[in-house]
């Protein structure tokens, strides 16, 4: 299973913790507000890592920016249903290319999808969940990519 092998991603992630602190896998340098990367990659295998963090760092600046720009149909905590669209687009745009150079199989990227989706919800009511989404979001992917893994899907 692609999901379970150490892939070159992991060097490439490292390699660029310089540029961008919240890759960073050495924790002696890690920061309080980087521990939640540093967490994922503790609790998942690498490509289900780094498909996580993509989703939280490309559907949550998504979110905001389309949401606050274009965004007429309010849900719930004043998010609106174009920037909760805009996170699952752009997640699952960034797990897929996670998944394809890692050379994860298509039919996976259903379970990606549903991990996104759950993503997204778990976006949308950050406020009642009372936990911080850049922990929370990434946890949901991840949960849903391990459990797939898991079950054999």
């Amino acid at each position: 299973n692609h999901l379970n092998k150490t892939v070159n991603l992991t060097e490439l992630v490292k390699s660029c913790s310089n540029d961008f602190p919240f890759l960073c896998h050495n924790p002696k340098v890690l920061k309080k507000r980087h521990g939640y990367s540093f967490l994922q990659n503790i609790l998942f295998t690498p490509v289900i890592a780094a498909a996580s963090l993509a989703v939280m760092l490309t559907g949550d600046a998504f979110a905001a920016l389309i949401g606050r720009r274009f965004g007429r149909h309010k849900l719930v905590n004043g998010k609106s249903l174009e920037g909760t669209v805009s996170f699952f687009i752009a997640g699952f745009a960034a797990l897929s290319i996670v998944f394809l150079v890692s050379g994860v199989h298509s039919s996976f990227y259903f379970c990606g999808a549903a991990g996104v989706l759950l993503a997204a919800l778990v976006e949308l009511f950050q406020k009642q969940l009372k936990l911080d989404d850049n922990f929370t979001v990434p946890l949901a992917v991840g949960c849903v990519l391990f459990l797939a893994v898991k079950m054999g899907i």
